[in-house]
């Protein structure tokens, strides 16, 4: 386990270490020019050659990368140059906007896939299970930012029951707050509903098929006695697994929606940062989004080794 657990870590710290300098370099070499487009193409050169060496951009790239590499080991992701503020302080303050986007995209996934799923493989073969194995399959099809501008011209514009655009947080109006993260919930998690279920019906399917079911059937034991009892137990493992997956898509997957929606999340932040170059606020939110994807595979690895001990014992004969 403890070996496993390191080569994982090292893994992922090694994928964190090629993404930082990835990131650096790809942005340095992108056309434009920061400090051009915070003072104007008209600035005064005294003020620009300043602000440049403020910034510490008057130096060579590997100069730069390793003062940024020595700064973020301190934590400092450095000071947006738009903003004039610390970029970890920036990122803070529109995180809880994105998780709350993500936690209820995630509760949909769970509270939708999760029964429609174990009632797909009771009734697989019923008319509407046919429908809703349809149903499936264009979800998994349709782009998450093609179905948003959907419900935005059906349920905003064309019948006005939901708010297409801005946030309303959760301590100032509960129902507002519902109300405008409902769209936006949707088209992240409609994809992952569909893919949940698909998977959800097929591990319970296939464990219909093992041999301690039929010998459960022989003891006369009753088809919901057996699905709950013995079936979702195995059933459920890789599912749980794919959710964790999942969870960490749909943190990242919000960039392109919260934009979409008006929603004062890291991707519209992200956004912005692009916008107008703010290379240390795009370099700190993109190295902020690969770690959390870097450290949330290796939860879910940690996660699928604790559920399934053989895969700590593949790890360790490797």
């Amino acid at each position: 386990m403890t070996r496993s657990f390191l080569t994982r870590l090292f893994s992922s710290l090694s994928t964190l270490f090629l993404v930082s300098l990835l990131i650096f370099f790809v942005f340095q070499i992108i056309p434009g020019d920061p400090i051009l487009s915070k003072l104007g193409p008209e600035a005064d050169p005294a003020l620009e050659a300043l602000l440049r060496k403020e910034l510490g951009l008057d130096k060579p790239p590997m100069a730069r990368y390793l003062d940024w590499v020595v700064s973020l080991l301190r934590g400092d992701l450095g000071t947006s140059i738009r903003f004039q503020m610390p970029v970890q302080q920036l990122i803070a303050e529109r995180l809880p906007n994105t998780l709350a986007l993500t936690l209820w995209s995630f509760f949909l996934i769970v509270f939708i896939s999760l029964p429609l799923g174990l009632w797909l493989a009771k009734n697989n073969n019923s008319t509407l299970g046919l429908f809703i194995n349809a149903f499936t399959q264009l979800g998994i099809a349709i782009p998450s930012f093609w179905l948003a501008i959907m419900l935005m011209l059906i349920f905003g514009l064309r019948l006005g029951w939901l708010p297409i655009h801005g946030y309303v947080p959760f301590s100032k109006d509960p129902w507002g707050f519902m109300r405008s993260l409902l769209l936006p919930g949707i088209a992240i998690s409609t994809s992952s509903i569909a893919i949940v279920i698909r998977y959800l019906r097929a591990s319970v399917l296939d464990e219909m098929l093992q041999d301690y079911v039929r010998t459960a059937r022989n003891k006369g034991l009753s088809e919901n006695t057996i699905l709950i009892r013995h079936v979702l137990r195995n059933a459920f493992l890789p599912v749980l697994t794919i959710l964790g997956v999942l969870l960490i898509n749909i943190l990242t997957g919000s960039i392109v929606i919260e934009s979409t929606f008006s929603i004062p999340g890291i991707g519209q932040l992200l956004q912005t940062a692009i916008r107008s170059r703010d290379l240390p606020l795009v370099q700190g939110i993109t190295l902020y989004i690969a770690a959390v994807v870097t450290f949330g595979f290796l939860f879910v690895d940690l996660l699928s080794a604790k559920i399934d001990p053989r895969i700590n014992d593949r790890g360790d004969r490797a």
